[in-house]
């Protein structure tokens, strides 16, 4: 059920009852962060490692992949910036999940996972 609240009030009616109201929140899941930094980062680290002739590390990895697939148009200023993926929503960190698997698959020939595939797997 949602209800809308303005100025401390409820405006639309609600029936009777006992109700638990929380502060709305579209933050990244645990299954998300569990993917990208417990699959992604690391396996395109191996990635970039063997490319690179040396040690890699996940975090490196995960910065590289926000270079390539996080990037966030600023209008104001006509130019892109970084988008930090503590800043991003559910939505928004899927989408990096999506363009970063994109990208490998494209620029690096490589295929990885799936979010679903991988969870099951790993439950």
């Amino acid at each position: 059920m949602k209800i809308q609240v303005l100025n401390n009030k409820i405006i639309e009616p609600v029936a009777d009852g006992f109700y638990e109201i929380e502060k709305f929140k579209n933050k990244r899941t645990s299954p998300q962060n569990r993917y990208f930094h417990g699959y992604l980062a690391p396996s395109f680290a191996l990635i970039l490692q063997e490319r690179m002739k040396k040690k890699v590390s996940a975090s490196f990895a995960k910065e590289f992949l926000k270079a390539k697939c996080a990037l966030k148009y600023i209008p104001e200023l006509e130019d892109w910036i970084v988008q930090p993926t503590s800043k991003m929503n559910t939505t928004e960190f899927s989408e990096l999940i999506d363009k970063s698997l994109k990208y490998i698959a494209v620029e690096w020939e490589t295929y990885l996972e799936s979010p679903d595939d991988w969870l099951r797997r790993n439950k």
